[in-house]
C-alpha cells in the first residue's frame, strides 16, 4: 500500500495546487503542495526499497523524475509553462513510477499530452471564436504564411499517401495532420490577441507576468527597473491537467493506445 498511498496523497496535492491555480487572481500555486508531493514521493518510494530490500523502487522514482522534471525544465525555459507546472510534471515522476510500470508512465506521459492539447485548443477554441480580433488574426496569418503553409499541406499530404500503402490509415493521418496546422495558427493568433496586453510600466503590480522571458510573476524589486510600455502575459492556467492524466491513467485509459489503434 506504500506506493498506492504515495500515489493518492500526490493526486490530492495536484488537485488542491489545480484550484489555487485557477482560482487565484493571477494563477499563484504555494509551493507547499508541489515540494509536498515530489517529498510524499521520495519517502514511500524510499520505504518501499527498504521493506523489499531493493534499489529498484527509489531509483525509478528519481530516474524518472528526473526525465519529466528535464523536459518540464525545457518546457519553463521556452516559456510554454510556468514554474508550478515545471513542479507539477516532476510531482508525477516522483509518486508514480514503480506502480504504474514503464508501460504506465509511457502512458501517463503521453496522457499528459494529450489532456494537455486538448485542454489548451478548447480555451483557445471558446475565447478565440467569440474574438473577432483572433479571427482576423488567424486569416491574416494564413494568408501571410500561404506558401509555408501550403510546403507543410504538400508534405503530409504525401507522407499520407506514402502511409496508405504501408498499413497506415492515411486519410486520418491526413485529416489530423491538416487540423494540427490550423490549430497552430489560430492558437498563436490567440496567444498574440487575447493573452498578452500592453500597459504601462506604473501599472505592472507584484505577480503580473511579462510577455517575454521565464513565465514567473514579478518581484516587487523589480518594478522600479520597468519603464515606458510594458508587455503582460496572461498564462493558461496549466495545473489540472497533472491530476486529470493521473485520473485517466489509473483507470487504464491510454491515449498511445488509442491512437495506435486509429491508424
Amino acid at each position: 500500500m506504500l506506493l498506492e498511498f504515495s500515489a493518492i496523497i500526490s493526486f490530492s496535492l495536484l488537485f488542491i495546487a489545480s484550484i489555487f491555480d485557477v482560482k487565484s487572481l493571477k494563477g499563484d500555486v504555494p509551493e507547499i503542495f508541489l515540494f509536498g508531493g515530489i517529498a510524499t514521493g521520495i519517502l514511500f518510494h524510499l520505504a518501499y526499497s527498504i521493506k523489499t530490500w531493493s534499489l529498484n523502487p527509489i531509483l525509478w522514482s528519481l530516474g524518472t523524475s528526473l526525465a519529466l522534471t528535464a523536459y518540464g525544465y525545457f518546457a519553463y525555459r521556452k516559456g510554454m509553462w510556468g514554474g508550478a507546472d515545471m513542479l507539477g510534471i516532476s510531482v508525477l515522476g516522483f509518486s508514480t513510477p514503480y506502480l504504474l510500470g514503464p508501460v504506465g508512465i509511457m502512458d501517463l506521459i503521453v496522457n499528459t499530452m494529450g489532456v494537455g492539447f486538448v485542454y489548451a485548443l478548447g480555451y483557445s477554441i471558446f475565447g478565440g471564436l467569440k474574438s473577432s480580433k483572433v479571427r482576423t488574426s488567424f486569416y491574416q496569418n494564413l494568408k501571410n504564411k500561404k506558401y509555408q503553409s501550403f510546403g507543410l499541406v504538400l508534405i503530409g499530404l504525401l507522407f499520407s499517401v506514402y502511409s496508405s500503402f504501408n498499413g497506415v490509415n492515411g486519410e486520418i493521418f491526413f485529416a489530423l495532420y491538416l487540423f494540427m496546422i490550423l490549430a497552430y495558427y489560430f492558437t498563436q493568433s490567440v496567444e498574440d490577441e487575447l493573452m498578452v496586453k500592453t500597459v504601462d510600466a506604473s501599472q505592472v503590480e507584484v505577480g503580473d507576468v511579462l510577455a517575454e522571458g521565464e513565465i514567473r510573476g514579478v518581484k516587487e524589486e523589480e518594478l522600479e527597473e520597468l519603464e515606458g510600455e510594458v508587455k503582460l502575459k496572461e498564462g493558461l492556467r496549466f495545473m489540472p491537467v497533472f491530476p486529470a492524466a493521473m485520473v485517466l491513467t489509473f483507470y487504464g485509459i491510454s491515449l498511445l493506445q488509442i491512437m495506435t489503434q486509429l491508424f
